[in-house]
């Protein structure tokens, strides 16, 4: 029942328990010794698999603990030490995730004993007995119950107290509507079982309509049900039939303070507070109060007033605010449920803790209403007699008989022949009381014999009942076994020409085995031969492989320890001498273009020819400018398809004291127009790309310093402004990349230079239209498609573009 290693650690540590030590006190008894609740923390660790009890174990300890603790023991005495030990009991079920029906059966003993602990118990304060700890376990032992019915019920096994507990799970939620509902999906033997039909019957009866709102400090309010009928003398009556179980009565007599609550609530409500009240042994009567006493505190608790009088109590009702609402104190948090001795406690009748949590035995139907509505002795210092209805009545009486005779009478006389009637009415009540009791209980007598006959003939009914149902279930029983029989035949039939069948295949499977052995052990054999010869070949080449390789590279070495001081002087010689020639070949272009610019550049006007001096030096300025940035950048291929700001590189020259400012840099807005063929989609992507230009318009515009530089991309048929072609500075003329035939030369292509010829006068006209004065640098994009590019520039006649 405790694993050998606990028991050491717990003695070591003096964590035993009282049950659990020997005859003298000091050490472990490991026949008493139970293993305890270890709660699953941080600093613990897991437990050793040989450490978890299996299913017959752990059925054993409960035995032990049902049996032989609880009955030996004051159930005050030993809670504590069962609460802990069945804990334990259920987390073993966890660990190994047993849900069979050995898992239902320890469940289902453990949440009786968890519901007659409640009941029982119920009277003792916190310190020694806490209503919210046992009220937590029983409902996770009963969620467990419900998801053990579930899993078994797919499995196609049905347990036989599955109703029972299903109807003790829908009264601990009783105000939870979801638990009803799916109380409706139960299958129909299930549903309609007399317990589970009672439960839904309190369930009924219990809702009600004047529960207070939820607030931060009222926590855990259900929620009103508006058309409840507020029936709470029923839910009494109901938990007192003889035909309500003992442990059902237990669970419903939690909700007690509740029903009560809201019956006073609903009474107040209803009764007027001028009214001469409400006898509280009727309200005991009704509200099922074992004591007066226990009634009038609860009323003191919700701030109801009582109206003592020398005959009876009453509670007066409809007490109103001075704002003229009622008046009715919401405690935080209800009364503590007590243990009711007139309606639950008698249903135990003679059976014991232990068949009372095993459920043996059969359950006594016992009738307990009538205890409810007998007459019991005030406690109330003001009241010495039974509370009666009739007293008000000869009250009055005694009254109205002084009031004569004090018309005719003396003082002296009148006040003794008071007292003589007042003695004398006094002694004839006593009489009438006596006789009103001997006959009450002479009724009490009858109706207990009555009760009682009806108990031993419900009892006799049931007894045949039960062996009518033995009988069926034994037949049943033989009719299954017999089943049972005939299907064992047939599965040994089956399982002798099943094993018969298997030894064929068995045989079949050895030869087909062996020879596919022989066959891999004949191609392995081949293998290794084939692999260990080509390993031989591979290892040779590979070291004549790097004889050669290490005298080729031993060569190399020595070339290039030879070649390689001359290699670079002569490159560098190479590279200083193409960057002359270079540089002087541009020139030559430059200054042969700029002669051939414009017949007045040799006129003898002074003021032509200082103006155009003027424009050559800023023209050679800026090529000198461009030829040195060209030289000193190392472009690479990658370089031309990268995006660039070409505006941060214009602002540089387009600032008013730059030596190559135009006139159209002088306002606050200088343009570049790139026009393109709309036929040659490559280079429209690559112009889009490298300048940055949005792609819906076509242009870029950015600002720097005041300065706004703008660069558009147009087709030929865009439209231009006057503004805009005004401000324009550059234009580059991007040539079509497009060709009449897939093969050819640019050189021998008139067609081709036609059309660009074409567009570019197109173009120009549309600007000269728009500023007849316009003048503006071209730059041409060109995509060649020659043999040799250098060839065919220097066959152009560069007179013509002068």
């Amino acid at each position: 029942m405790c694993p050998q290693f606990e028991q050491v650690e717990r003695e070591v540590q003096n964590m035993l328990d009282p049950f659990e030590l020997d005859d003298s006190g000091q050490g472990v008894n490991p026949d008493r010794a139970v293993k305890r609740y270890r709660r699953s923390a941080a600093g613990n660790e897991q437990p050793l698999p040989s450490d978890v009890r299996p299913p017959h174990v752990l059925k054993f300890t409960l035995d032990y603990l049902f049996n032989d603790i609880l009955m030996n023991y004051p159930l005050i005495k030993c809670h504590g030490f069962l609460w802990d030990r069945t804990r334990g009991i259920r987390q073993d079920f966890t660990l190994q995730n047993i849900r069979d029906e050995s898992a239902v059966e320890l469940h289902e003993r453990i949440a009786r004993f968890h519901i007659l602990s409640r009941h029982e118990l119920s009277n003792y304060d916190d310190e020694k007995f806490s209503e919210q700890q046992e009220t937590e376990q029983l409902r996770k032992v009963l969620l467990s119950l419900m998801e053990f019915y579930d899993d078994l019920r797919e499995q196609g096994i049905e347990t036989k107290n599955e109703a029972e507990f299903r109807a003790y799970h829908m009264i601990i939620h009783i105000h939870d509507h979801g638990v009803a509902r799916r109380m409706m999906g139960l299958p129909r033997h299930i549903l309609h079982h007399p317990l589970l039909q009672r439960a839904l019957k309190f369930y009924e009866l219990v809702q009600r309509n004047n529960e207070i709102m939820e607030t931060s400090e009222r926590r855990n309010k259900f929620t009103n049900i508006e058309a409840s009928p507020n029936m709470y003398s029923r839910v009494f009556k109901l938990v007192g039939d003889p035909h309500t179980s003992f442990l059902l009565a237990a669970m419903v007599e939690w909700h007690f303070p509740d029903i009560r609550k809201g019956a006073l609530k609903a009474m107040n409500k209803a009764y007027n507070f001028h009214h001469r009240g409400v006898e509280v042994e009727y309200l005991r009567q009704v509200l099922g109060y074992d004591s007066v006493k226990h009634l009038l505190s609860d009323a003191e608790c919700y701030g109801l007033v009582f109206d003592v009088s020398p005959t009876q109590t009453t509670i007066k009702f409809g007490q109103r605010t001075k704002g003229k609402r009622l008046f009715f104190v919401e405690p935080l948090s209800n009364p503590r449920p007590t243990k009711s001795m007139l309606l639950v406690d008698p249903k135990k009748g003679n059976r014991t803790f232990q068949q009372i949590v095993d459920g043996e035995g059969t359950e006594p139907y016992i009738s307990t209403i009538q205890n409810i509505y007998q007459t019991l002795p005030s406690k109330l210092p003001s009241n010495g007699g039974p509370v009666l209805n009739h007293f008000q009545q000869d009250e009055q009486r005694i009254h109205k008989t002084s009031f004569v005779a004090n018309k005719h009478m003396t003082p002296a006389q009148l006040h003794i022949q008071k007292q003589q009637a007042f003695e004398e009415e006094k002694a004839r009540l006593q009489k009438r009381i006596r006789e009103l009791e001997e006959r009450k209980l002479l009724e009490q007598q009858q109706r207990l014999h009555q009760a009682q006959s009806e108990s031993l003939r419900m009892e006799e009914d049931a007894r045949k009942r039960e062996q009518q149902r033995e009988a069926e279930e034994q037949a049943r029983r033989e009719q299954q076994m017999e089943e049972v029989a005939a299907q064992r035949a047939r599965e040994e039939q089956n399982k002798v020409e099943r094993e018969q069948r298997l030894e064929a295949l068995r045989k079949q499977a050895i030869a087909s085995i062996q020879q596919h052995k022989r066959k891999r052990r004949e191609e392995v054999i081949e293998g290794l031969g084939t692999q260990l010869t080509e390993e031989m070949l591979d290892a040779l080449l590979e070291e004549e492989s790097r004889i050669a390789a290490l005298k080729t590279v031993h060569t190399m070495r020595l070339i290039k320890r030879r070649l390689l001081p001359r290699i670079a002087r002569i490159r560098r010689n190479l590279e200083e001498r193409r960057n002359r020639v270079v540089e002087e070949n541009n020139v030559f272009e430059l200054l042969s273009r700029l002669s051939k610019l414009s017949p007045n550049l040799g006129s003898d006007n002074p003021s032509n020819q200082k103006s155009w001096s003027l424009a050559v030096k800023q023209c050679l300025f800026a090529e000198g400018s461009a030829l040195l940035r060209a030289r000193r950048r190392s472009a690479t291929p990658q370089h031309v398809w990268d995006t660039e700001n070409v505006a941060l590189k214009l602002y540089r020259y387009l600032q008013p004291d730059s030596p190559i400012t135009a006139r159209s840099c002088l306002t606050a807005m200088w343009h570049m127009y790139i026009h393109v063929d709309r036929d040659s989609p490559e280079s429209l992507r690559w112009i889009i790309h490298k300048f940055g230009l949005d792609e819906e318009f076509m242009r870029r515009v950015e600002r720097i310093q005041g300065l706004e530089i703008g660069i558009r991309a147009v087709y030929p048929e865009s439209p231009l402004y006057n503004e805009a072609v005004s401000h324009t500075g550059a234009v580059i003329f991007a040539l079509s990349e497009l060709r009449e035939t897939a093969d050819g030369d640019d050189e021998f292509d008139l067609e081709y230079w036609r059309k660009q010829k074409s567009r570019i006068t197109n173009f120009t006209s549309r600007l000269l239209r728009e500023r007849p004065n316009f003048r503006t640098p071209f730059l041409f994009m060109y995509w060649p498609r020659t043999a040799s590019l250098k060839e065919t520039i220097s066959k152009v006649d560069k007179t013509s573009y002068g």
